[in-house]
């Protein structure tokens, strides 16, 4: 039977992305195509293990770090020594991977280094990756893919009540607990509060927050107000359990946004210095996705001298909890 390998070394969001050439290979190669994965270890490798598309997944240490100095690089090269791919589909377009090509065997590759893959600043990512496997798909059926996982039935965190719906909202992201970052992304934490509040009052719904880690101390004031359940000390699988079974998902611009969308969740991004149509949930149009932003003249400013030089993150502060959660409101009505 055919087989195939996608290259992606990046984060989890980053990852949750390449999904969407899973079911346009396995459209051209057959559905009975292997798929196998090279991803970077840690969750990235772990989600992709979970889903069931996916035959094997090798876990690399760094794009950059030299394939002999990995152990999932080297796995990967003599499992392609014993069997070659039928193809290869590299979707790491800033060419930290480009020397795979020598030591992964395979009959056919796409991507680079045999394909310069122009990007625009105004395009999203998935929308970039398609460059590389449009020749391998119908032309409706590329439209179509989006970003997807295929799980089995997965556990949520045990603070849940049993049978009773709730939210995911999602204030971190990573680097946010970092001494000295700035997080340009954030949403302040009072808003944050507001909503949870609002959301467990007038809604009757609990809000399960998510934070990892080091990041759990800097919500630690939102995880004691009423109606907040702490997602902190959760499992891969059980956060994408949790997420898998929330009503909808209020989430800043990170890899748990991403996660929402290839779940098919609600999912309602709350975006300041960043583009949406970036790095938004995709499709940006799709699947009860909202987007919210202000519309400052300094907005979108990721990247440039303005957002090293904003004393306060007025994009994100001005983003008021009452649109946030009326946006919400309407949401969950819409999608009863």
């Amino acid at each position: 039977m055919p087989k195939a390998l996608i290259i992606r070394i990046g984060r989890l969001g980053d990852t949750v992305l390449t999904t969407a050439a899973v079911d346009v290979i396995r459209r051209h190669l057959g559905e009975d195509a292997q798929i196998d994965y090279a991803a970077s270890e840690g969750s990235s490798a772990a989600m992709l293990s979970l889903d069931q598309r996916i035959r094997h997944v090798y876990p690399v240490r760094h794009r950059r770090l030299p394939w002999p100095m990995s152990p999932g690089a080297r796995a990967l090269r003599r499992a392609s020594r014993a069997a070659p791919y039928d193809l290869v589909v590299n979707l790491e377009l800033g060419g930290d991977c480009d020397h795979y090509v020598q030591f992964v065997r395979h009959k056919r590759w796409l991507g680079p280094p045999h394909q310069f893959i122009a990007r625009s600043r105004d395009e999203h990512r998935v929308d970039a990756e398609k460059k590389v496997y449009a020749t391998v798909a119908e032309s409706d059926v590329l439209r179509e893919a989006a970003p997807r996982l295929k799980l089995p039935e997965l556990p949520v965190i045990e603070d849940l009540p049993v049978g009773q719906p709730y939210v995911v909202v999602n204030p971190t992201f990573s680097g946010v607990s970092r001494r000295g970052y700035r997080g340009h992304r954030a949403w302040p934490l009072e808003h944050w509060a507001t909503l949870i509040r609002r959301v467990h009052q007038e809604l009757n719904l609990v809000c399960a927050v998510n934070a990892m880690g080091s990041e759990t101390g800097l919500v630690a004031d939102l995880l004691r107000l009423p109606g907040a359940i702490s997602m902190a000390g959760a499992s891969l699988e059980e956060l994408l359990g949790t997420v898998a079974g929330a009503r909808a998902v209020v989430s800043v611009d990170t890899g748990t946004m991403h996660l929402a969308a290839a779940l098919n969740r609600p999912v309602i991004a709350l975006f300041g210095p960043s583009l949406p149509r970036v790095m938004g949930p995709y499709p940006p149009a799709g699947r009860d996705h909202l987007v919210l932003a202000t519309d400052l003249s300094c907005q979108p400013c990721f990247g440039t001298a303005h957002q090293k030089s904003c004393p306060v993150n007025r994009c994100m502060q001005q983003l008021l909890p009452e649109r946030v959660f009326g946006a919400l409101q309407r949401q969950l009505q819409s999608t009863v």
